[in-house]
């Protein structure tokens, strides 16, 4: 384990703020705070015979609190009752009741390694009530009301929100009389729709140093570090002693814009004489086992570095070495003599750490199994769940000023996603959908801003393009009939009563109900207006652009890309941007747009207020060039999207794909050089071999690098199995008559 021993100034300071996790890793042992660090992370007998040898009252609490987090009630009690401090007091207070009551909004999903839900039934200590839209749970429903959720007379001990990002909160959380605790991870993928809500905890929880570092910048609440926040199956298979044929195995997202893994990807393949296996998506949990068990070693590649990775858990468990990032907080638990080894993504230690597993592997692989015992007795999900109710418990233990409820009619309920995460049923976003267009439409010719604008049209576009790619669902009579009675709200009855004539009210397909026949024409009305007011706001537009371009009538493609040409020719400097304006989720159309890099900027500027709107103004405008290109067939539309965005890769394709059909010598060398990097170093490697290729069979550009690229792109096509698309929806054709558009035609990607 990697110990860098830090100031005993900075290890108190942090400990202060709640960074347990760098005061566990960095601390010195003649500091307390290095051992309360190590008894909250759930290192519990460390911690106990380290805290006894200091007698005062606060490293005595963190006594307790240890022998609190190893399950150990009794022995905790007896060290809080003779400790004079208010958290001590407010601890063993919660400790003495039979059961604490806990009002939650845990993962609804009921399988790991999110299943806090059902593994914390295992601990009688707590009881736990869930909301959520599983049938199982306390029904959630659109902006509910929390009061309804328990009884005035007895309210919760502390209510935990896990995984803030994915679930649907009541506005009015902090009227609970009772601390409110909320967890992180995935802020920066939803950052416009998650930053709001998590300024309304008392406290925000993160796995590890990287991810506090930056929600530490992001609120102003409390950030603590817990990390054991997933685990493992307690029924996981025995792995045995198969052959493990497979030297290194990674799957997940791997080629996702959003999720780029590419760096780890190609210089794993550039290793000779090895045997590795690729999934891009995900398979069967007996699959994926199957796969561990048969494998010498999986990578792990996580945005935040130091994050808990649920995959490496997995691959110990099942007697498969490791590769983490470099400060990953499973070293905490585990480090190379039980398999878990770290790598500099940054440059070529990926390489020599997995040539020296593979030259050294049975020694390597009895350290593995000794991983494998370690995860499955500390990580297996009733103990993680367990210990993080009880890291809970210690924090709705601190003394805190009254809450300052503040406005949060304000606060929206948006969908966070189109499809690729953790999505309540169509039945609930559609619920949530109609209850929008109810709440906002009222309000839309009073705001000062473009933000309500936006957000309406939003969800409509996102309710659209869900059931494009799914080709719509059915509802049942009595959803059939709530639908009707919300939409007579916000459409003239005369319409409705057309739309509805001679029609039986039997199930039906949703899409009869609230189609693009009724609604894309509203949505359009509903961005027009906006435009009207605000002129000048370039999301409004980049938004109702896309919409149009995707979802859109002939009709309104054209009107898009004239709006579209008109907002490219203009002047940069006309645009105005304000960062929580909403472009969409990350997997809208995610060939279309670089999400990564505009989430990230965004997220910059929310922590360090750094100026950004003119970067965000230039990943748009790159944007809509590309989306212009598809329409025009034109190489400058194409070259003018690389220029302002160069680290897109679908840019940069489009553009080598239409330099190749300009024909000009020029043009061939230029297509050449860029195909190449491609395939060297970008996700689409595949597709930009496939034409460098067919540009050297032809002779008309010969890559000094052919034979190199050859063999690892066969390597890629031996090894890889692609299991998940991009899932973008097509784009549409414009009016067949538009004059500006000579030869147009429907795309949806670049080929």
């Amino acid at each position: 384990m990697k110990q860098d021993v830090a100031s005993p100034e900075s290890i108190e300071e942090l400990f202060a703020q709640g960074d347990y996790v760098t005061v566990a890793r960095t601390g010195s042992r003649e500091h307390w705070q290095t051992y309360a660090a190590l008894g909250l992370i759930g290192r519990t007998s460390e911690a106990v015979a380290g805290l006894v040898d200091f007698p005062k009252p606060e490293p005595r609490f963190y006594l307790a609190v240890a022998h609190w987090m190893g399950g150990e009630e009794e022995s905790a009690l007896k060290i809080l009752e003779k400790n004079p401090l208010p958290q001590a007091q407010n601890l063993a207070k919660l400790i003495r009741k039979p059961r604490i009551q806990v009002l939650a909004q845990l993962p609804w999903t009921r399988y790991p390694p999110h299943d806090l839900l059902t593994a914390i039934h295992r601990d009688q200590k707590f009881k736990v009530q869930n909301i959520s839209f599983h049938e199982d749970d306390l029904p959630n429903r659109p902006y509910a009301d929390i009061t309804r959720f328990y009884e005035a007379a007895n309210p919760p001990d502390f209510y935990v929100c896990a995984m803030v990002e994915w679930h649907v909160i009541p506005p009015n959380l902090p009227r609970l009389p009772c601390p409110i605790l909320g967890q992180t991870g995935d802020y920066d993928l939803h950052i416009q729709t998650v930053y709001p809500w998590l300024r309304i905890f008392d406290e925000i929880l993160v796995t590890d140093q990287t991810e506090w570092q930056d929600v530490k910048r992001l609120v102003r609440n409390p950030v603590s570090t817990f990390p054991k926040t997933f685990g493992i199956d307690e029924n996981l298979p025995l792995f045995g002693y198969k052959p493990r044929l497979i030297d290194v195995f990674h799957s997940g997202s791997l080629l996702h814009p959003y999720f780029d893994k590419t760096e780890i990807f190609q210089q794993i393949l550039r290793i000779p004489e090895i045997n590795p296996f690729f999934i891009d998506g995900f398979i069967s949990k007996e699959a994926y086992f199957e796969n561990l068990a048969t494998s010498k070693m999986c990578v792990n590649y996580l945005r935040h570095p130091g994050a808990t990775s649920t995959r490496a858990l997995e691959a110990l468990s099942m007697g498969c070495v490791a590769l983490v990032q470099d400060g990953s907080v499973l070293e905490l638990y585990v480090g190379e003599q039980e398999g878990l080894l770290s790598f500099k993504s940054a440059d070529r230690d990926l390489v020599s750490t997995i040539r020296r597993v593979l030259d050294n592997w049975p020694e390597f692989e009895q350290r593995a199994l000794r991983g494998a015992a370690i995860i499955r007795r500390d990580f297996v999900l009733p103990r993680v769940a367990s210990q993080y109710m009880r890291f809970m418990t210690f924090l709705a233990a601190r003394p805190r000023p009254p809450r300052q409820v503040k406005e949060t009619g304000l606060l929206k309920q948006k969908r966070s996603i189109l499809w690729k995460g953790w999505l309540p049923a169509p039945k609930s976003t559609r619920k949530m959908l109609l209850h929008n267009l109810a709440k906002w439409q009222p309000r839309l010719k009073s705001e000062t801003t473009p933000n309500l604008s936006i957000d309406m049209a939003r969800e409509v576009i996102l309710d659209q393009a869900q059931r494009t790619l799914d080709n719509s669902y059915k509802i049942s009579v009595k959803d059939f009939l709530k639908d009707v009675i919300t939409l007579l709200s916000l459409i003239k009855r005369t319409i409705m009563q057309v739309l509805l004539m001679g029609r039986r009210l039997l199930p039906i397909r949703y899409n009869l109900l609230i189609g693009k026949h009724l609604m894309i024409p509203r949505v359009l009305k509903v961005y027009q207006a906006g435009l009207k007011q605000f002129p000048d706001s370039l999301v409004l537009r980049f938004d109702l652009i896309r919409g149009m371009l995707h979802l859109g009538r002939p009709q309104d493609v054209s009107y898009a890309l004239e709006l579209l040409e008109e907002t490219i020719n203009a002047p940069r400097s006309k645009w105005q941007i304000d960062v929580m304006e909403d472009v969409y989720p990350y997997d809208f159309c995610s060939s279309f747009f670089n999400y990564r890099k505009y989430f990230d900027l965004v997220t910059e500027h929310l922590m360090s207020g750094r100026p950004v709107q003119d970067d965000l103004a230039r990943l748009i405008l790159a944007s809509l060039y590309y989306y212009l290109g598809h329409y025009s067939n034109s190489v400058d539309h194409f070259h003018r999207a690389t220029q302002l965005d160069p680290d897109f890769p679908f840019y940069q394709l489009a553009y080598a794909h239409q330099l190749i059909k300009g024909g000009e010598p020029g043009d061939y060398d230029r297509a050449g050089r860029l195909l190449t990097r491609l395939a060297e170093s970008s996700i689409l490697f595949q597709e930009a071999f496939d034409l460098l290729k067919e540009l050297d069979s032809q002779d008309l550009y010969t890559c000094p690098r052919m034979a190199e690229l050859t063999a690892v792109i066969n390597k890629a096509q031996r090894s890889l199995r692609r299991q998940e698309d991009l899932r973008s929806v097509p784009l549409q054709p414009r009016l067949a008559a538009d004059p500006a558009a000579p030869g147009a035609k429907k795309l949806s990607q670049p080929e």
